[in-house]
């Protein structure tokens, strides 16, 4: 198949002055000659970055309107079985949106830190079933559930932390002496120094 997307469409280094993908709307971070992963793969694979590959017949396109995310060609899209599968999709999440978001969670939970729900679970009962800062139950976060707080440079697991305190770690950087001269900093205008 011969596609329209030389590799001269892609753009050189003195043209690109941002950290994102080059190609139209995706805003991924770079990866290599200006492309975010998924472009560069494409790149690679095929020879142009606009070139998808349908997951379900196998067709290839270049629409450059198709230049992220999953592809299902025009004609694959309007089967009954594809437009049954997302009416079916759409039902399910309007009916339990609960379901879905505790399915995602597991699922990011797994992705992210290589936690199970059981690994979670043992992680709160450490903690006698709240923060690790302040104590706060899940019960009280907005979705029932504390967030996993790690180490950004080693990846370990510290806890689990309330939105609040976890925002808070990460507002000051994981400093520890930010946070002491911030805790100094309260003191210090409550007693009036």
């Amino acid at each position: 198949m011969m596609l329209s997307h030389p590799l001269d469409t892609v753009p050189s280094g003195d043209e690109m002055t941002t950290d994102v993908c080059s190609i139209g709307s995706c805003e991924r971070p770079l990866f290599a000659r200006q492309l975010c992963v998924g472009h560069y793969r494409r790149l690679r694979k095929y020879g142009s970055p606009l070139v998808r590959k349908c997951y379900d017949c196998g067709e290839l396109s270049d629409r450059p309107e198709l230049n992220c995310g999953a592809y299902l060609c025009t004609s694959c899209a309007t089967t009954p079985k594809a437009v049954r599968r997302r009416e079916y999709q759409r039902r399910r999440r309007a009916e339990s949106p609960l379901h879905h978001a505790a399915m995602g969670r597991r699922s990011n939970l797994r992705r992210k830190y290589g936690l199970s729900p059981e690994d979670y679970a043992r992680l709160l009962t450490v903690q006698q079933g709240g923060c690790s800062v302040c104590g706060a139950s899940p019960n009280e976060q907005f979705w029932g559930v504390l967030d996993v707080d790690h180490d950004h440079e080693t990846d370990t697991i510290r806890g689990l932390l309330c939105r609040r305190c976890n925002i808070v770690l990460g507002k000051v950087t994981d400093d520890p002496k930010l946070l002491r001269a911030l805790a100094h900093y309260i003191e210090d205008a409550r007693n009036g120094d």
